[in-house]
């Protein structure tokens, strides 16, 4: 899935040259970084999993890409995408670790190629933020967890290690579901666009993630 995605918008590719001004603008955060190796509590999860969309989620997970997604006034959105189908999120003010403010693992759960303008529109309309503002997903109904009644406009710059860089843009709504223990699953619905000589490679990708703390994982460099 991660690959097919990283294909989707245009970020596989044979080349071995890295860039270093692009590799330059790349976030290291909580040392999550390009190469990096994340071990993530398997016995925490594992005693989640019968209540999460996901499920298997890897002990051990390598970083493949970055994306980037400024949010305004400092605050950014940086996420780690992993060989295993996912990517961990990090919310974060300003640039240094003190300044993180959110911490989540996501998995997705498919994606979807938009082939016409019309059916784009319709997605837009009524499918990112439905009407009902519930979500049926995996037999499981989440609710709108942000307040807007539109989807949320953002615009994620995406780094790889061999030096490629892209930009897409997204039109994103939050939903969420309470599960055991006071814990919440959320569910993120992202319709997402990207120009190209061809015109426009839209998708719409669902991921169903969870918070973290900071000793529920560990990076290795």
């Amino acid at each position: 899935m991660i690959k097919k995605w990283l294909s989707a918008i245009g970020l596989i590719s044979d080349s071995k040259h890295k860039q270093a001004s692009g590799e330059s603008a790349i976030p290291q955060v909580l040392g999550f970084t390009l190469g990096a190796v994340v071990n993530v509590d398997r016995v925490r999860l594992a005693i989640l999993e019968d209540d999460l969309t996901f499920e298997n989620a890897s002990a051990s997970q390598t970083i493949l890409a970055v994306g980037v997604v400024p949010l305004g006034e400092g605050t950014r959105v940086i996420r780690y995408y992993t060989d295993d189908d996912g990517f961990f999120q990090i919310l974060q003010q300003g640039t240094q670790d003190s300044g993180v403010k959110e911490i989540s693992l996501w998995y997705f759960f498919d994606n979807t190629p938009i082939d016409t303008d019309s059916r784009w529109d319709t997605v837009l309309a009524d499918e990112v933020v439905t009407p009902e503002r519930h979500y049926e997903l995996d037999g499981n109904q989440f609710d709108a967890y942000w307040g807007h009644e539109r989807p949320v406009a953002m615009t994620e710059t995406t780094y790889t290690s061999d030096g490629q860089k892209t930009e897409t843009d997204q039109f994103v709504m939050l939903y969420s579901r309470d599960i055991s223990d006071g814990l919440t699953e959320e569910l993120m619905i992202a319709a997402e666009e990207k120009g190209s000589e061809m015109g426009f490679e839209r998708i719409v990708a669902r991921s169903t993630g969870i918070q973290l703390k900071r000793n529920h994982f560990k990076v290795m460099a």
